[in-house]
C-alpha cells in the first residue's frame, strides 16, 4: 500500500513539472492579458508561457519568443493560444493577427480559424484569411551595370 502511494504522488510531482515547462516567453511594452488575468509589465520585462497558456495582447503588439529563438509578433488586441505537441509549438490565433519573424521553425505550427497556415518568414497571419499575407516586400536594389573604360 504504502508502494502504492508513493508511486502517486511521485507520478503527480512528475506530471506537475512536466506541465509547468516553458515553451515560450512573452514580452510587451503595454499590459496585457495572461490566462485571463491583466499582467502589468512595469518592472518585469519578460514572462514565462508554458502549453494551454491563452495570451491577449493590449494596446501594443507583444513579441513571444519560442525557445528555439524564433519570434511571433502578436498585433495590439489579438488573442492567441499556445500548446505543445511532440517538440512543437501549436500556435491558434484565437482573433486578430500575428506576423511571424523572419525565421519560421519547422518546430512551429500556425492556426487561424482552426485551419493550419504556413507563413513564411515575416508574414501576417489574420483570423478569417485562409492563407497568410506576405509583409510589404522591399524594393529590390538595383545597381547599375558597370561601364569599361578601356
Amino acid at each position: 500500500m504504502y508502494q502504492v502511494k508513493l508511486f502517486m504522488i511521485f507520478s503527480t510531482v512528475i506530471g506537475v513539472v512536466n506541465a509547468a515547462q516553458p515553451i515560450a516567453s512573452i514580452t510587451s511594452a503595454s499590459s496585457f492579458e495572461l490566462r485571463g488575468h491583466t499582467v502589468n509589465v512595469d518592472g518585469v520585462p519578460t514572462w514565462p508561457l508554458t502549453a494551454g497558456d491563452q495570451v491577449t495582447a493590449g494596446k501594443e503588439a507583444a513579441t513571444i519568443e519560442l525557445r528555439d529563438g524564433s519570434r511571433v509578433f502578436l498585433q495590439k488586441d489579438s488573442q492567441l493560444r499556445l500548446d505543445s505537441k511532440n517538440d512543437t509549438v501549436l500556435l491558434h490565433l484565437m482573433s486578430g493577427s500575428l506576423r511571424m519573424g523572419s525565421v519560421v521553425s519547422p518546430r512551429v505550427a500556425v492556426y487561424a480559424s482552426g485551419n493550419l497556415v504556413k507563413p513564411a518568414g515575416g508574414g501576417l497571419v489574420t483570423v478569417g484569411s485562409a492563407s497568410s499575407v506576405p509583409s510589404r516586400a522591399q524594393p529590390a536594389l538595383t545597381l547599375p551595370h558597370p561601364v569599361s573604360h578601356r
